[in-house]
């Protein structure tokens, strides 16, 4: 449990969203080593969930330990299933969601005094360049449409960053 826990909260932007206090002032790793180990801990996960014996579990326990498994095969096949010849990653430029979605969730949802939450906000601002260089050297042949979609919200992101300038 404490592993599958592990995994699923190792993006700093899933610990936002799930309300952990954990790896706040982080942005997920975008770079292709960072995919790779991803697949590598998901299968290896998946591995272990599939030989457990769970003969005498509650229908409870069970149901986790199936949700558990379809999450990671899920996983694994959104970083692995290949189209037009490349992987996802290759394909879809994050910027957008990796930078703003973290943020904006500190800013409105986070229950923590503000200034904790700006001092979160400013280290994640901080580690941009060299997000947006990892990502760039992950990207292979972006499509057009998500490239366009992800300039969209990379465009709106000074607005925000203006709104919690405002706000602080």
């Amino acid at each position: 449990v404490a592993d599958f826990h592990a995994y699923q909260t190792r993006d700093p932007n899933a610990c936002v969203y799930k309300g952990i206090p954990a790896r706040l002032d982080q942005l997920p790793d975008p770079s292709t080593a960072n995919v790779d180990a991803r697949v590598t801990e998901a299968r290896s996960l998946l591995t272990r969930a599939n030989a457990l014996d769970t003969s005498g579990w509650s229908f409870d326990d069970t149901l986790d330990l199936d949700l558990a498994r379809l999450s990671l095969r899920s996983a694994i096949l959104e970083d692995t299933w290949k189209f037009n010849g490349r992987t996802r990653a290759q394909q879809k430029p994050t910027a957008g969601d990796d930078i703003g979605d973290g943020i904006f969730l500190i800013f409105i949802n986070d229950p923590r005094p503000a200034e904790m939450r700006l001092k979160n906000i400013l280290a994640r601002i901080q580690k941009v360049p060299i997000y947006l260089n990892r990502l760039l050297a992950r990207l292979d042949t972006p499509v057009k449409r998500w490239a366009e979609i992800d300039l969209e919200k990379v465009r709106e992101l000074p607005g925000l960053l203006q709104t919690i300038q405002d706000w602080a």
